[in-house]
């Protein structure tokens, strides 16, 4: 295909995309529910954040009862921190 092609499918989907009526049937959410789901989202991060820390003790708990044995788990957890393997 052509870029020319290409610019008239593009124009033909934001005409179309523009001609669009908008839908007002769905009423807007009011604040205090979006502040509620905020809530919630932060309890859920902050959750996580304390069983990945409770999991990397875990891991560093199996590593000093026998050797490499919790290794795995850490790694998972430093993929999950996005922390870059040093081999």
């Amino acid at each position: 295909m052509s870029d020319l092609s290409n610019m008239r499918r593009l124009a033909r989907g934001q005409a179309a995309w523009d001609a669009m009526e908008p839908d007002y049937d769905d009423p807007p959410v009011p604040m205090s529910v979006h502040m509620e789901l905020v809530d919630k989202f932060f309890k859920v991060r902050d959750q996580l954040a304390q069983l990945l820390e409770e999991a990397r003790d875990g891991g560093e708990t199996l590593n000093r009862i026998r050797c490499c044995s919790g290794d795995r788990l850490l790694r998972l957890c430093n993929e999950i921190e996005g922390i870059e393997d040093d081999e």
